[in-house]
Formats: C-alpha cells, structure tokens, sequence
C-alpha cells in the first residue's frame, strides 16, 4: 500500500508542470505612469506637477484608478488616469513619487506603476508671465513689467522662451528686437532668449534663482 502511495505521489510530482502548461495565462494590459507632463506649474505656495496613467490592449472593459502621491498632496484627478500633484514650498528641492493602482484588471496581471518627478534645486524658477503673440507696442509694456520685478530681485536672473513656428522667419527678428529692448536695460550676463519650435506664438518670462537650471 505504501508503494503505491509513493508511485502515486511520484506521478502527480511529474505530471504538475504539464496540468499547469494546460492552464490558459490572463492576457494582461499594460499600465505605465509618466509625468511630469509639461512644465512644472510655479505658484506662491509650491510646485505642481501633472501625472499620467496609460493602458495599452488588450483593455478591460471595467477600470477603477485610486492614485497615491508621496511627497507632495493630490489637488485635481484622483480616480482618472490624469493627476495633479502640489509639491508645498517647504519641500521644493525634493522629489514627487505618483503611484497608481488600477482595478478591473484579470487576476494575475500586474496593475499598478509609478513615477518620480522633482526640481533639483533649493528654490525654483518662477513663471512671472505668458502670453500669446500681441503687437510690439504691448510686448514691450509686458516686458516692462517684468524689468519691474528683476529689479525686485536683482539677484535673479531673466529667461524669456518664445515657443512659436520654426518656418516663420519673421519671429527671428522679434526675437532680436526683444532682445536688444532687453539689453538696453539689463547686462548681457543677467538674461537670456530661447526659441522653441510650435504651432503657436506663445511666450513665457520667467526669474531665475541663482543656481537654478533653466526649466527648458
């Protein structure tokens, strides 16, 4: 009796990977987690951040999202795949950690991902104005305000980035004449111009604390 139970035993050892070929394995949607998406937002009381959650097919036909942010508090979009992450003041320098947890998955798949976004910087670049193309007249009154707020802050240091249409050879020299409008008052050393390639004239000023990188 004892020999039978130990053949028995024996064949069930051997058989076991051949049942478990036989079990059909869950077709599992991939999730991931990107973010920051975009410039980080700069407001009086921290930093925001955007996070995005993608499922790529097979997709399952019913998906809950329940984000965990660590480092910073949720703000706008929890239980979609987009959120917005505030990083208070007193944590700037730091780093933001998204998590997202995905339900309505098939057993077995892995339904979670994360990602970590952060300024690596004691203080961070503020955004003091945008706007989108205007006449010379009224870009020069913008800029005008913003020369009132350097001197503010002499320290700082002035970064102006036109996002505008690379084909559109007009814009250079807009570009220049913001530029020498600029230098009249401020040293070469205290700004700089960055051109970047879109489908709109949009441009954004910003004040730079020394040590800080460039946000483009």
């Amino acid at each position: 009796m004892r020999r039978n139970i130990g053949i028995l035993v024996f064949f069930l050892v051997l058989t076991a990977p051949i049942f478990c070929q036989d079990e059909k394995q869950p077709d599992c949607p991939k999730i991931s987690v990107s973010g920051p998406s975009g410039l980080p937002l700069i407001s009086t009381d921290g930093v925001i951040f955007d996070f995005d959650a993608s499922i790529e097919d097979p997709h399952p036909e019913i998906i809950g999202f329940s984000w965990i942010a660590t480092g910073g508090e949720i703000i706008d979009g929890q239980n979609t795949p987009h959120i917005r992450v505030r990083q208070p003041e007193v944590e700037v320098g730091g780093n933001v950690t998204a998590t997202i947890y995905v339900s309505g998955f098939p057993n077995g798949c892995r339904n979670t991902d994360s990602a970590t976004a952060g300024l690596t910087i004691g203080r961070p670049a503020r955004k003091i104005d945008e706007y989108d193309s205007v006449s010379l007249r009224k870009e020069k009154a913008r800029i005008d305000a913003a020369l009132s707020q350097f001197k503010k802050e002499p320290n700082m240091f002035l970064f102006v980035v036109m996002q505008a249409p690379a084909a559109d050879k007009r814009l250079d020299a807009r570009l220049r004449t913001i530029g020498e409008y600029i230098g009249a008052t401020l040293p070469a050393d205290r700004f700089t111009l960055k051109t970047i390639n879109a489908k709109h004239v949009h441009m954004i000023i910003f004040l730079i604390p020394p040590g800080t990188s460039l946000p483009f």
